[in-house]
């Protein structure tokens, strides 16, 4: 049995906190507080390693029991809040959605959630961010990261602390530098897969097996343990969720958890004794039934009220914390110890497979049952069926390269270039300049478009991020710089955000006055996909209740990019205009198809309305 260390439940206090807040909208005082599971990750790595590695060296370790404790640890929580989510998509959501969400419950109750939400991370996939089982990724990398453990002491404890140290060692290095290259070419499975997240957990073993050297002074242990609070406070206040992570911008809180967890195994250090108050503490206790509970409470508010308002903020984090107490109190703490006749195994597994039966069937049921009680469903799933992407229409995977694909995928050969006797216009920009194709190639149809796409990657300044944008990108202006003289036109879009404004005039410099340029403004934005809106408005069709979730960027934006725009001598095409004119937001482009598919992406439909619309703006030789 290992030391039980307030300081670490302090620690998990620290975690905990910055990823509430950062959920419920304090980005702006958070903007990096996700970095709080990177924290837990950690703090896991560190007491699962060293209670198995404790084990395993008094030769009292069974697998049996280890697994036993961590049902007990785990599973009695999670169950109530599978029951709320059921229940949740049962009342709220359509039968399409409560199918999605049965199906995230299954995979989380086999702990593969990350997997899943993995395989449905594609740049457009919105269902995955609304899931009120999102966090459970987290849990799932853990779990399997106690699965594998294991495994691997029980395999090299038989040979001296060096080769287990040598082992520990290369496995996280080899970890982290896998991760470093996956945030770059793939970031969706360095955030969501266990080899890309295992170096994070493992730097606590690191700690655990005596890898790390003891601090055997306090002047030491001081500044450590300063250092790493102030690594975990930097994280938090300096990363953006912008920023490629996990890969290099993970590292700062991951060692800076693993400093306080050092610096406080041999020494009562003055951030130590902060984290071992007792208000921390008690955050702490309850953070495991905190954080399983913050996100289905959020999602199923924010999916009925629009826009979170301090009094919506306020109350959410009473329900939460409410629910955390009697989820600590009542179901965690009961469970966590075994007493008499609970303290044999065999009822325990029996009572975990039971649990799981039971609510793996109950979430198969989510979608039949929505179905029998509100037979009314036909045109509210029509409308939410635009939620799949027009992939073809924005030539995914060939001229667009969204998130999932290399720089590799990108086929410049049949999209940079140019046809003799046509005229010739470049598209430039991420998803937002792709989703125009579509619209223009119906508009001009004497006009042969070229096409250099890349989600999430800036036209402007530097082509920083993943190598689609520094490769797709950057070549896609080399090339309009080169061929000026030979193209009719430049059109750049793309997702604009505050600040913007200022780097535009760069980016048209970048291309010199051989060739019109146009650039299309900032689209308009909703806080949850377009078609959920109005599907949830059904029979409403006026869209007046979209206003409500429209979110950044707004009018503010638009005004300033025109001048920025207008003052760099380019043409300005502004879409705010287009689908807000006089203010209010047109939500359909035709009976039943929303104007778009996710939160700002047209539609392919609502891609021909507002080009035709805005066609005669552009400026072509």
């Amino acid at each position: 049995m290992i030391k039980y260390r307030q300081d670490i439940d302090g620690l998990r206090s620290l975690a905990i906190l910055p990823v509430l807040f950062f959920h419920l909208g304090a980005i702006r005082l958070f903007p990096g507080g996700f970095v709080g599971v990177d924290v837990f990750f950690v703090i896991s790595g560190y007491l699962i390693t060293k209670i198995i590695y404790d084990d395993l060296s008094n030769e009292r370790y069974s697998i049996v029991r280890f697994y036993e404790r961590r049902i007990r640890r785990i599973v009695p929580a999670l169950i109530p809040v599978y029951l709320f989510v059921c229940v949740g998509a049962l009342l709220l959501y359509f039968p399409s959605e409560g199918r999605e969400i049965g199906r995230t419950v299954v995979s989380s109750i086999f702990f593969v959630s990350n997997i899943l939400f993995y395989a449905k991370s594609g740049y457009f996939d919105a269902g995955a961010k609304t899931s009120p089982l999102l966090h459970t990724w987290s849990l799932s990398v853990e779990e399997q990261f106690y699965i594998a453990l294991p495994l691997l002491l029980v395999l090299i404890l038989r040979f001296g602390f060096a080769v287990q140290r040598y082992v520990f060692v290369a496995l996280t290095i080899i970890s982290f530098v896998a991760s470093v290259v996956m945030v770059r070419l793939q970031p969706e499975a360095a955030f969501y897969l266990l080899p890309f997240r295992a170096w994070e957990l493992m730097l606590g073993s690191l700690i655990s097996v005596g890898v790390v050297p003891a601090i055997r002074s306090r002047p030491l242990a001081e500044i450590v343990a300063g250092g790493g609070l102030l690594l975990i406070i930097g994280s938090i206040l300096l990363i953006s969720e912008k920023m490629p992570f996990p890969g290099l911008l993970a590292a700062p809180a991951c060692l800076g958890a693993a400093a306080l967890i050092h610096a406080g195994a041999g020494f009562q250090t003055l951030p130590t004794r902060l984290l071992s108050l007792a208000p921390a503490r008690f955050v702490g206790l309850i953070s495991y039934s905190l954080y399983i509970w913050h996100w289905p409470v959020i999602v199923f508010y924010a999916s009925r009220t629009g826009e979170l308002d301090k009094a919506d903020k306020l109350i959410l984090l009473a329900i939460i914390t409410a629910l955390a107490i009697l989820s600590w109190r009542f179901v965690e703490r009961p469970f966590r110890k075994p007493h008499g006749a609970d303290s044999r195994m065999g009822p325990v597994y029996g009572w975990a497979v039971g649990s799981f039966v039971a609510v793996t069937a109950l979430a198969l049921l989510i979608a039949p049952a929505r179905k029998a009680i509100w037979p009314d469903y036909a045109v509210p799933e029509q409308i939410l069926a635009f939620q799949t992407p027009p992939r073809a229409a924005m030539r995914n995977g060939t001229c667009f390269i969204a998130s999932g694909s290399g720089a590799q995928d990108y086929d410049a050969v049949q999209c940079l270039s140019l046809r003799a006797g046509a005229r010739n216009v470049l598209l430039i920009g991420d998803s937002h300049a792709a989703h125009l194709y579509a619209g223009l190639t119906k508009a001009f149809p004497d006009v042969h478009f070229l096409q250099a796409n890349a989600s999430g990657c800036m036209p402007l300044g530097r082509f920083a991020g993943p190598e689609r944008c520094t490769q797709v990108i950057s070549k896609a202006f080399d090339f309009a710089a080169a061929h000026g003289k030979q193209l009719d036109g430049v059109i750049i879009s793309a997702r604009w955000k505050k600040g913007d404004a200022r780097r535009i005039g760069d980016t048209i410099a970048r291309i010199g006055s051989a060739v019109p340029v146009t650039i299309v403004g900032p689209s308009v934005e909703y806080r949850l996909p377009l078609p959920k809106i109005l599907a949830q408005a059904w029979p409403d069709q006026s869209g007046g209740s979209s206003a409500s979730f429209r979110g950044e960027p707004g009018p503010g934006l638009d005004k300033a990019m025109r001048v920025a725009v207008e003052r760099a001598g380019a043409r300005y095409i502004s879409m705010e205009e287009a689908i807000c004119p006089g203010g209010t937001c047109r939500v359909w482009a035709g009976q039943h198809i929303p104007l778009q598919f996710d939160e700002g992406h047209l539609t392919t439909q609502a891609s021909h309305l507002i080009v035709a619309q805005i066609a005669p703006q552009f400026r072509f030789r």
